[in-house]
């Protein structure tokens, strides 16, 4: 089964993944999360690459205490005319959309699990019963109606 996501659920599921990973789950739930880990992990890694390439690319050397460069370490302030570019740069890599050759998992699989749901947020696409074909999905959302523009009617 494939997965399709953006790129920045994936990073912002990365830690919770890794922490779901070390729950004692049924074989079979521990064997899918740990597929899922080791097939993420390369889209992980690349985006790590990428972010640190835009890092140099953009940023200035990090300084030490007494003012001195530290070799092959950088950074992007805020405040620097770069930020813009370099915030753009990664705003459109995390809007990428991905796929994921993974299941998603079923409730049941996670009954032993004793976990706040602030902690479920960045990892609920893994789940199966999160969206169901037979969910209405509402057009639009009052927040969207509220901020569309008026209607030249």
């Amino acid at each position: 089964m494939t997965i399709r996501i953006k790129l920045v659920d994936l990073v912002n599921a990365e830690l919770v993944l890794h922490q779901l990973s070390q729950q004692n789950l049924p074989f079979k739930t521990s064997y899918h999360i740990a597929r899922l880990l080791r097939k993420a992990d390369t889209d992980l890694k690349l985006f790590a690459e990428k972010r640190n390439a835009l890092v140099v690319k953009f940023g200035n050397p990090l300084v030490d205490g007494s003012g001195a460069a530290v070799p092959g370490m950088y950074k992007v302030e805020p405040e620097s005319e770069n930020w813009p570019a370099y915030k753009a740069a990664v705003d459109e890599m995390y809007d990428l959309d991905i796929e994921l050759e993974a299941n998603v998992l079923p409730l049941e699989a996670m009954a032993s699990l004793a976990w706040s749901p602030d902690k479920l947020v960045p990892i609920l696409w893994l789940f199966e019963e999160q969206v169901t074909e037979a969910d209405p999905k509402p057009a639009k959302t009052p927040l969207a109606l509220a901020l569309a523009p008026p209607s030249a009617a």
